[in-house]
């Protein structure tokens, strides 16, 4: 590489940033409102050492809301689900199943979508949970309501971890970011 040359591919694609927010701006009414503090929900947080948090407080309220009585006498868990538990559909002929009924089928549909909300932005150690209690959206059981509070009670037991974000800038300028999560808690 040439003395200069990285400078030059940054300043070309500032240059290209600059050029699209132009044209986007005469398209578009654009209202510039300083840095970003929250989207869709989600609470953005920057931190002097260069790291980036997310969280969700109004999902966690929510859920605190909808089932706070139902989970706030259960023991606290270490993780968000039994390991090594699988969602099964039962037979829909079985006259033993444990049904729910509708308005807690229509609850219970709520709070899976809570979570799913809370994996897709702030929380992705709970992934693994809300792919199994979505298993039976459409016609769970009373067994899976109880595995629901559990995954709920744990995110409420939880609410202040946050999902962190530290770019590492390489000697080459290359930015990385480097992440993993053990969802099923090695299950």
């Amino acid at each position: 590489n040439k003395p200069g040359h990285k400078e030059a591919d940054c300043w070309k694609k500032k240059a290209a940033i600059d050029k699209a927010k132009e044209d986007l701006e005469k398209k578009f009414s654009i209202k510039k409102v300083g840095q970003l503090q929250e989207y869709i929900g989600v609470t953005v947080k920057e931190h002097t050492d260069g790291t980036m948090t997310q969280s969700q407080p109004d999902i966690m309220a929510k859920l605190q809301r909808y089932f706070g009585a139902d989970v706030e006498h259960m023991r606290q868990y270490e993780t968000p689900m039994a390991a090594h538990r699988t969602v099964m559909r039962p037979d829909t002929e079985d006259q033993d199943v444990d049904w729910l009924s509708k308005q807690d089928q229509s609850k219970y549909r709520s709070g899976v979508g809570s979570l799913n909300y809370l994996v897709k932005h702030s929380r992705p150690d709970i992934s693994n949970t809300v792919r199994e209690l979505s298993k039976v959206l459409d016609r769970a059981t009373q067994e899976n309501m109880k595995d629901l509070l559990r995954g709920i009670k744990f995110v409420l037991n939880t609410q202040d971890l946050e999902l962190k974000i530290k770019p590492y800038v390489m000697k080459d300028g290359t930015v990385v970011i480097n992440a993993w999560c053990d969802s099923d808690y090695a299950g």
